[in-house]
């Protein structure tokens, strides 16, 4: 499976060196692209993420769509998760492909695994903020993950609410903070 890749790799390259051109503006905003890789500990089952960017004057304006695929040794991939909703921190633990989502009616970025023989995706973990990053123990049991802690939610919606000074040439001063007693 990965020689076969990288020939392609090579092959592709050495194509664009012959066919080298310019391209579009179009082209710069709708250039697909895989994001994330994972691979099965045996080394039989590859999952990748492909990043499909939103076409212009199409789509509503907003992030790249992002799409799961599986490969299985010299087979072609086969498409897991092609809902436009968003997937990172791909992971192949045991017979499952785990990644992170904020899907259908989620308010944060949960935990999701996937049956690498397909079927729908089902959340595995959900916290009160998004998960960011997440690790799972040897033997699938434990769960360890990063999410945004609630100081950084309260110090982000202060700033939305924070005083604006505007600034003339008549007062180029900052306030001088006083002590109420």
């Amino acid at each position: 499976m990965f020689l076969r890749i990288g020939l392609t790799a090579l092959f592709a390259a050495l194509s664009l060196s012959v066919s080298a051109r310019d391209i579009s503006l179009v082209e710069t905003v709708t250039t697909q692209s895989i994001n994330s890789v994972a691979v099965s500990a045996d080394g039989e089952v590859a999952a990748f993420t492909k990043v499909i960017p939103r076409t212009p004057y199409v789509d509503e304006d907003g992030g790249n769509f992002v799409e799961l695929y599986v490969v299985r040794g010299e087979s072609e991939p086969v498409p897991f998760i092609t809902d436009k909703q968003g997937i990172s921190n791909l992971s192949i633990h045991g017979d499952a492909i785990y990644f992170t989502s904020k899907r259908d009616d989620d308010k944060h970025t949960s935990l999701y695994k996937i049956s690498l023989n397909g079927g729908e995706a089902q959340q595995v973990f959900s916290h009160a903020n998004s998960i960011y990053d997440y690790a799972l123990s040897a033997d699938g049991r434990y769960l360890s993950f990063t999410a945004r802690s609630e100081a950084d939610k309260k110090e982000k919606e202060l700033e939305k609410k924070a005083l604006k000074l505007k600034f003339t040439k008549k007062n180029t001063s900052l306030p001088t903070p006083g002590l109420l007693i």
